[in-house]
């Protein structure tokens, strides 16, 4: 397959590319927090789209997975060979990716205290004594507040409680006489 360049890109999107000498298609337009190409496509109407995605429907075309990965690892590139479909999780677990996913994944104790981390029910892992000392620290943060439900619920049912204490008290008397 031939791409050319000239003829399948509009005009303002070759005007900000530049060819490095490295093989990138720098974005030299308008880009977003994380360094991504942005430009805006369809005249006044149309809407904001990443750069590598636009260039590389209009010359390679549709894309087949959800995301597509920079094989350049450069963010503001737009060149077709060095894009390639990819997964969620092909493109975090990739080669050269400085993911927290992929820093991370063959951690087995916590760094905080030491303890070895376990699997949830949804895949996540968790540290169960941070977990525990959360959770503590949590409790402890909200004791007054419980005490004082506990004790509004006791002053409300404390008549009922100890009638019915009474009385199967008093028949336990009956009973044993």
């Amino acid at each position: 397959m031939v791409i050319d360049f000239a003829k399948d890109l509009p005009q303002h999107v070759q005007d900000k590319i530049h060819k490095c000498a490295d093989g990138c298609w720098e974005w030299m337009g308008g880009r977003d927090k994380d360094g991504y190409g942005r430009t805006k496509v369809g005249g006044r109407a149309g809407r904001t789209r990443f750069v590598h995605r636009f260039v590389y429907e209009q010359l390679v075309g549709p894309i087949a997975k959800p995301t597509l990965d920079h094989l350049c690892r450069n963010r503001a590139c737009c060149r077709p060979s060095h894009l390639a479909p990819a997964t969620m999780r092909e493109n975090l677990m990739a080669p050269g990716s400085q993911a927290f996913v992929k820093l991370h994944k063959d951690k087995v104790c916590c760094s905080k205290c030491g303890g070895a981390y376990t699997r949830q029910k949804d895949g996540t892992r968790t540290c169960r004594r941070c977990r525990a000392a959360r959770e503590r620290a949590r409790k402890a943060a909200n004791r007054d507040r419980i005490n004082a439900h506990t004790r509004e619920w006791w002053a409300a049912n404390r008549n009922h409680i100890n009638g019915a204490r009474r009385a199967r008290r008093a028949a336990k008397q009956e009973r044993a006489t």
